[in-house]
């Protein structure tokens, strides 16, 4: 099977590798901040899985989450963001049902709903099924002024996408390129 020369986009401010709930986060907070200032960053986010995917096979019916639903991916830090998980119960019509329940612990499957239904709002910014191939520095006068991030889809088309800033979301078992694997000490502490 030949591969077709990568087809090149235009620059992106922000380019997210991963769309689990860390690069989801920062979509809702980049978001925010968008409507907030008017400022609206260019922003893209590949993912390999073919869809949203929270926790595959951890989804066992009425097992419940371990933490607060405030640890929601917004409460923290904006209690009044449209994309809190009581917000989420009142667009399902399980508001009130969740609140007279003897628990405020989510069952995981009902969590699940609320991490797709928050990614559903940035179908549009999300490459799903494109597994990344490189990364690589693009320099100018001796400095990294962006970064090339070359990535496959299932049918087998590549694609360049030129971006400011990338942000690596590692997963629960982090798996960094081996370039940034072997580096060693404080800088590749904050990496993972």
């Amino acid at each position: 099977m030949s591969v077709d020369h990568p087809v090149s986009m235009p620059a992106l401010d922000l380019l997210g590798i991963g769309f689990g709930p860390s690069n989801l986060a920062l979509a809702i907070a980049l978001d925010e901040d968008a409507r907030a200032t008017g400022r609206r960053l260019k922003t893209a986010f590949v993912e390999k899985k073919p869809g949203f995917a929270w926790h595959n096979g951890m989804l066992l019916q009425d097992s419940r989450m371990q933490i607060s639903f405030l640890k929601d991916l917004v409460t923290l830090r904006d209690p009044c963001s449209p994309f809190s998980f009581l917000k989420y119960l009142q667009t399902q019509g399980r508001l009130e049902d969740f609140v007279n329940l003897r628990s405020f612990l989510p069952t995981r499957i009902e969590y699940d709903g609320y991490l797709r239904w928050a990614a559903s709002s940035f179908d549009e910014q999300i490459h799903y099924g494109e597994a990344v191939l490189s990364v690589k520095p693009r320099s100018t006068g001796g400095k990294v002024r962006a970064l090339e991030v070359v990535s496959r889809r299932a049918d087998g088309s590549e694609t360049t996408r030129i971006a400011s800033n990338l942000v690596m979301a590692v997963g629960g078992r982090p798996l960094l390129p081996a370039p940034l694997a072997e580096l060693d000490g404080p800088a590749a502490r904050r990496l993972v």
